[in-house]
This record gives C-alpha cells, sequence and structure tokens, in this order.
C-alpha cells in the first residue's frame, strides 16, 4: 500500500525522510531528504510563492508541468532551482530519485510586487539561491529550528532577488548612446 503525503500545499505518493518545517509571519521554510525511490508521483499547489532547490543528489527522470504552461523534462541534479508562483499547480513525477532539497515559501502579500508577475521557470544552477537555501537548511539541521527574524530577512532578500534577476532578463539591452567613450573608459584607469 502507497503511503500519501498531504500538507496543505504537497501531495506526494511517497513521503520523503526528515521533513522539517519552519514557519513565520510571511513565510516558510521547508526540507527532507529522500532515500532511493523508485517513483513518486504528486501535486503541489502552494498558497505562496514556491521556491524549491535540489541541495544534494537528484533524480534520474523529472517531469513536471505547471498550470501557468510551463513544462520540464529530463534529469533532475544538486543545484536545481525552480519557481512556482502563489496558486499555480505543479504535477509531477519522480522516476529513480535520491536527494536533499530546500523550499523557501513566501507570502504574496509582503513580497515585492513584481513577483506576482513572474511564470514559472527551472534553471539548473543559481549560486545565489541555492546558497540562501543551503545556509537554511544548516541552520535548520544544527539548531533544530529558523529564528523568525532570521526566516523573515531571508525571504524577504530572496524575493527582492528574484524579482531584479527577472525584471534584468526582460529589460531591452543599454542603447550605445549611454555608455561610456573611450577615453572616459580609459580616465577611469
Amino acid at each position: 500500500m502507497q503511503q500519501t503525503m498531504k500538507t496543505e500545499d504537497w501531495q506526494l505518493t511517497q513521503p520523503p525522510q526528515d521533513h522539517l518545517k519552519a514557519e513565520w509571519s510571511g513565510g516558510r521554510f521547508e526540507t527532507a531528504r529522500r532515500g532511493r525511490t523508485g517513483e513518486v508521483e504528486g501535486k503541489i499547489e502552494p498558497h505562496f510563492h514556491l521556491i524549491m532547490v535540489t541541495l544534494n543528489g537528484g533524480a534520474a527522470y523529472h517531469a513536471f508541468r505547471t498550470d501557468d504552461g510551463y513544462r520540464y523534462e529530463g534529469r533532475d541534479a544538486k543545484g536545481m532551482v525552480s519557481f512556482l508562483p502563489a496558486g499555480c499547480r505543479r504535477e509531477l513525477i519522480l522516476r529513480d530519485v535520491a536527494w536533499e532539497w530546500g523550499a523557501i515559501a513566501i507570502d504574496p502579500a509582503i513580497s515585492s510586487p513584481r513577483l506576482a508577475n513572474i511564470k514559472s521557470f527551472l534553471v539548473c544552477r543559481d549560486d545565489f539561491i541555492y546558497g540562501m537555501t543551503a545556509q537554511m537548511g544548516g541552520v535548520f539541521h544544527r539548531d533544530g529550528s529558523l529564528d523568525a527574524t532570521y526566516g523573515s530577512t531571508m525571504a524577504l532578500a530572496l524575493s527582492e532577488y528574484l524579482s531584479n534577476r527577472i525584471a534584468g532578463q526582460r529589460q531591452p539591452d543599454a542603447s550605445a548612446r549611454y555608455t561610456l567613450t573611450r577615453r572616459q573608459l580609459n580616465d577611469t584607469y
């Protein structure tokens, strides 16, 4: 008989081990480990913006689709980062998976307003997000909890980082008329 993990946001056919959760006003951090598992299916439907990071290990096969049209099919490896906006559902399948993950949830009411316009995405590596999530996981495992001020500060920093990162990708290239001349560049040395 298959067990199903159900929380307010996650429904998975095979629950992970060592699932830890810390909450504060405006956010949440979760981390868990999963030993070698043949297949996991599930849904994630967060009320908050959700940033998920593979901290260690991965999956030979990871497929998911989101309500806002994002689709992924391939491997999952250490350092992969995905974003799921509040109210957007992700259906997923994992095969041959063994990993440790971390997730930071940010309440849309306290996040940067620009974050509300970001759609689901996945990147193979983002050192800032990976480092922040790994740091939070390390503190959580060491201390057994996360301070609410620490959690709020990290979530706010992540909200601003994501807003600026995504906004920066959509801005047009700088026009040549706004660049320094060769002489101006030489004067800076």
